[in-house]
């Protein structure tokens, strides 16, 4: 299954494929996996100024992983998953050489990563429409600190094709 996802594990939006790893002999129960690509966009043109330096910030690469685990009889069901999404983000520091007084720019790489609990809605269509529709928490981590707020509630669309 391949679909776009608006919110959720990726925060803005994302590319998915989806594996079904499970599937019940009754059809009540599933267990699938998914991995994606999304980009948080952010303004590159913007500076932020501080005494130092000036630093512009590249749009951050995400890769959501998730472990989906749905019920529900034929199309509709109810799906609850558990994410994590390791994130990407350049930041570009603009320095001056204090001897030659040349300016010059200095990438800086940080990475972070999200755990993400969800509970769905999903719809299946026999001609291989999907739609999922839900919520999900996303706990920040600065590698094994959490961020404050530590958990935020994003909602949840996708749309797609299952094959």
């Amino acid at each position: 299954m391949v679909y776009g996802e608006l919110g959720g594990n990726s925060l803005v939006y994302s590319v998915n494929y989806e594996r079904e790893l499970f599937v019940s002999k009754n059809l009540w129960s599933n267990l699938s996996v998914r991995v994606g690509f999304g980009v948080i966009p952010v303004n590159q043109v913007q500076f932020i100024d501080s005494a130092a330096t000036n630093m512009y910030i590249s749009p951050a690469m995400v890769f959501p992983l998730e472990l989906m685990y749905y019920l529900g009889r034929d199309r509709h069901k109810i799906e609850a998953g558990m994410g994590w999404t390791p994130m990407a983000v350049v930041l570009h520091l603009r320095q001056e050489d204090p001897f030659t007084g040349s300016v010059y720019i200095r990438p800086e790489y940080h990475f972070a990563h999200m755990v993400a609990p969800s509970l769905s809605y999903r719809y299946q269509s026999h001609s291989g429409f999907f739609l999922k529709a839900g919520v999900v928490v996303q706990m920040l981590f600065y590698g094994t600190k959490p961020a404050n707020p530590p958990a935020i509630p994003f909602p949840r669309l996708s749309l797609g094709y299952r094959f």
